[in-house]
Order: structure tokens, then sequence, then C-alpha cells
């Protein structure tokens, strides 16, 4: 199972800008939001990885921010693509424990 830890629920952004070059597809600006997390792999002990691996959680437009705890990966964020090889999409989160448990867990 994959363990998805979200330390807060700060959103960060960043402003993607056009590409000047021609033939370049992207010419309008746009605002990538993302939150801070870390995921780590979960045994069939229970136990998560040691060390997690911080990344860069994407965020729709107007997607809210998730709040602080322990989320899993939904089967959503899989698909087959065109050349019948199992991709990951943009990722779907569901939580499993909220911030407050896990920090009484600890």
């Amino acid at each position: 199972m994959v363990s998805i830890e979200i330390k807060n629920a700060k959103v960060e952004t960043e402003t993607i800008n056009p590409s000047k070059k021609v033939g370049a597809k992207q010419f309008v600006p746009f605002e990538k939001r993302y939150q801070v997390a870390y995921v780590s792999l979960v045994g069939s002990d229970g136990q998560r990885d040691a060390y997690p691996t911080k990344f860069f959680l994407g965020l729709a437009k107007d997607e809210l921010p998730h709040p602080p705890g322990i989320y899993t990966l939904l089967a959503e964020s899989l698909y087959v693509d065109r050349n019948q090889n199992l991709s990951l999409g943009f990722l779907k989160i569901k939580q499993l424990q909220p911030a407050a448990s896990v920090k009484a867990a600890a």
C-alpha cells in the first residue's frame, strides 16, 4: 500500500510563464498549485518506510487543500495509456487518519 502524509494545509503556487519559442504549444501563463507531501510504502506488517520521500501533490485550480493527516492513493489515479501501459495520472487520495490521530500514535 502507498502511504501519503500531509503535514500542513499550506498551498504553494508557482507561475509558469509562456514559451517564447516559435512553434511552442504553451503561450498563456498559468499557475501551478500544490501541497508538500511525503510518500512511503507500507509493508504487509503495516509498518511504513522509515524514510519517506518528499513530493509535490498537485491541486486543481479550485481544489481545496487537503488537511494534515495520512492518506492512501485511490485506484482512480491509475489508467492504461494508448500503449497499454499502466500509468499514474493526476493523483486522487483518500484520508485514512487525521493529523490528531497521527500525533497521538507517535
